[in-house]
């Protein structure tokens, strides 16, 4: 009998992955399809076996039932065991209570899933053909570049109706659709774009959002995103009416570890959305491939291109750049042209959310800066006083007797005692991520932490005594096989 209608998804698409989750955890309305002939045969089967045991009783008595089992079901086919957490960030939690779920997902066959009364056949299908081989351009060492990998084996849902109407299928997969965003309504999906035989979005994990009152910035600049960002997402239609691509792009800058990546999933998490991950320095992704992560990223994203400043030298790097030295680095294939295109060229996405980050705006080209690429700048600097005051209130206000105030107190202490040692120079301005270090610490202790802030500054300054030395040594190795290197030319 013909089916009346008939839909393939592919593992590539989006869809495959919520339809094979939902089938997942539905494994009880799941069964497989048989044949005539199986049934049949099984009929046959079942005859034969009552036949044999109804002479072996009258010949050998009751006992010999034991020795006889029934015919095994036929019906049975192999599943995939997939295993589950409740979020992806627990994977590595081996704790005793984190323990993982299990779902037995159909693997290739034929079954009927049973939607509001109607018969899904659904044909699960991998395609062998499917898995090719692919040259990996590692770039730095040629005699890699022939190393060969195979990629995942493609594979397919067929899902088709013999009574009813195309409207059943499209219903059971927008079930399967609000089934997979209503169990992740509260939470920030990652993704990162990746280049295996072609460039794709891959989701990495699922995490909890970020409360922004946890990102302690300048005082003013959290709220002036949210704020900007709220003002763009209702302005669509005034970007229309005006022929204004509806767009918008920022800039965060600032030395590392000062909270610019930790803002970004706070921003995410505020106002619902997700992320999406570019490295430009991936080995291989060139400017085709840019174009296409950029003009096909999940909905309801923030697109986020970081430390742009890295891995690329010249070929994103303006006149600042270029003088200190930057050159083009193997790995990547990504120009400037091909950067500025994907942000704002004829196949740009309308409604997109851009985040460049970088810890030198100094070495960016200009074109690159400008109004429509990048429409507003956000500096991310080293904590100051207040900042530092804000994050002890943030860590430690409920392990106070007094609460918030005394918390305030202790808090402006400890930002007195570190500012006077930057200004004795001992100490170096600490970014975000290196004073909560500190505070973590001493999260048993809070009470006494202005103890331990004189050796806290020592460590420091330690510390910054062995880098300097450490890299003086990397420099100098580097000159002398430079030198060595052009010795052997000369000896040519």
């Amino acid at each position: 009998m013909e089916p009346v209608a008939s839909v393939k998804i592919e593992s590539g698409d989006e869809s495959f992955a919520y339809v094979a989750e939902y089938l997942a955890k539905s494994p009880e309305l799941l069964y497989t399809r048989q044949s005539y002939a199986d049934i049949v045969a099984g009929v046959i089967r079942r005859l034969f076996y009552w036949m044999n045991l109804i002479l072996s009783i009258l010949t050998f008595g009751w006992l010999h039932i034991r020795n006889n089992q029934p015919p095994q079901d036929r019906r049975a086919r192999a599943l995939v065991c997939m295993t589950s957490y409740e979020s992806d960030q627990n994977r590595y939690d081996e704790s005793i209570t984190n323990k993982p779920r299990f779902f037995l997902v159909p693997d290739d066959g034929d079954y009927i899933y049973l939607f509001n009364g109607v018969e899904l056949h659904i044909n699960v299908f991998t395609d062998k053909e499917a898995k090719q081989k692919v040259t990996i351009d590692y770039g730095d060492d040629p005699r890699r570049n022939t190393t060969l990998m195979p990629t995942d084996e493609k594979k397919r849902f067929t899902i088709s109706i013999l009574r009813g109407s195309e409207r059943d299928i499209r219903g059971f997969i927008e079930l399967a659709i609000e089934s997979f965003f209503e169990k992740r309504a509260n939470m920030t999906m990652v993704y990162a774009g990746q280049r295996t035989w072609r460039s794709e979005w891959v989701r990495t994990c699922v995490r909890a959002p970020r409360s922004i009152d946890s990102v302690i910035l300048k005082s003013g600049v959290m709220e002036d995103l949210v704020g900007d960002i709220q003002s763009f997402l209702a302005s669509e239609k005034w970007y229309q009416d005006h022929g204004i691509p509806y767009r918008r792009g920022y800039l965060l800058y600032g030395p590392p570890g000062t909270g610019k990546t930790s803002c970004i999933f706070a921003l995410a998490g505020e106002l619902k959305m997700n992320i999406c991950i570019v490295h430009l320095a991936s080995t291989g992704l060139k400017d085709s491939d840019l174009i296409n992560l950029l003009t096909t990223s999940p909905r309801n994203s923030f697109l986020v291109l970081e430390d742009i400043d890295l891995g690329f030298g010249a070929s994103l790097a303006g006149d600042a750049g270029k003088e200190a030295g930057a050159k083009d680095t193997e790995s990547s294939k990504i120009t400037l042209s091909g950067l500025l295109n994907a942000l704002d060229g004829l196949a740009a996405q309308e409604g997109r959310i851009v985040f460049l980050t970088t810890n030198n705006i100094g070495s960016l080209s200009q074109a690159l800066l400008r109004p429509g690429r990048c429409d507003r700048r956000f500096l991310f600097g080293h904590a100051d006083r207040d900042v530092t005051t804000r994050h002890f209130v943030r860590f430690f206000a409920k392990d106070f007797a007094g609460g918030e105030s005394e918390a305030l107190a202790m808090g402006a202490d400890v930002a007195d005692r570190l500012e006077k040692a930057i200004e004795e120079g001992r100490l170096e301005r600490l970014g975000v991520a290196e004073l909560q270090g500190f505070f973590m610490r001493n999260r048993a202790n809070p009470a006494g932490i202005l103890d331990v802030v004189d050796g806290f500054v020592e460590e420091m300054r330690e510390q910054k005594r062995l880098e300097e030395e450490e890299r003086e040594r990397v420099r100098k190795e580097a000159e002398k096989r430079k030198l060595e290197k052009q010795e052997k030319k000369t000896d040519k």
